[in-house]
């Protein structure tokens, strides 16, 4: 399994922006026949965060943007 976190500040460091990519790798599952694997899977969050003055931050999250299923 893999996750990276890609992101910048802008706007004088006012305004953080970015993504987190979770990759996650096939894997034995008793679920399915002793032959078969759960299927590996991506999915992908965006994030921002924006200080409005020194102790004000509204931030938000984008959880698995593309609503992927697994």
């Amino acid at each position: 399994n893999l996750v990276v976190t890609l992101g910048g500040r802008f706007l004088d460091k006012r305004l953080t922006a970015g993504l987190r990519a979770y990759f996650v790798s096939g894997a034995d599952d008793p679920s399915f026949s002793a032959t078969e694997q759960r299927p590996g899977y991506e999915l992908l969050d965006l994030f921002a965060e924006y200080t409005v003055r020194p102790g004000w931050t509204v931030s938000t999250t984008l959880i698995n943007a593309f609503d992927k299923t697994y």
